[in-house]
């Protein structure tokens, strides 16, 4: 099994990280996960003082580092690094009826490390914990 962290939103709206399993079967010496439906992908490079504002994730997306360490920090403060090699989904979107308040409910992200990062972002078709 793999399990991928996640960023999503909890019943009051704040974001937080959890773990989504993936089920892997071997496949001829390789093991796979089933096939996990995607829109498109997009190649992002940010500088090494990169930071954003909080916000939410919008579509459910597959972030896999190639360079760089990438500092996502939530609400309550928590945060995780992400480095070369790692991936995460950012999924935390409020229901249509709580409207976003940056000083409640998202995430922020940024490049703690003296090189620019490089990033895989995948947006994903469908995304259920």
């Amino acid at each position: 099994m793999y399990s991928v962290t996640c960023i999503i939103c909890d019943a009051n709206g704040h974001s937080i990280f959890t773990q989504k399993p993936y089920l892997k079967s071997e496949r001829n010496g390789m093991y796979l996960s089933e096939q996990i439906g995607s829109k498109n992908f997009r190649i992002r490079e940010s500088g090494a003082n990169y930071k954003t504002s909080w916000h939410l994730a919008g579509d459910p997306t597959l972030i896999i580092i190639l360079q760089g360490v990438l500092r996502i920090t939530l609400q309550n403060n928590d945060y995780i690094d992400f480095g070369v090699g790692d991936m995460f989904i950012a999924a935390d979107n409020l229901p249509t009826n709580i409207p976003f308040d940056p000083r409640v409910h998202g995430h922020m992200a940024e490049v703690v490390s003296d090189t620019p990062l490089r990033a895989i972002h995948i947006k994903l078709l469908d995304f259920e914990v």
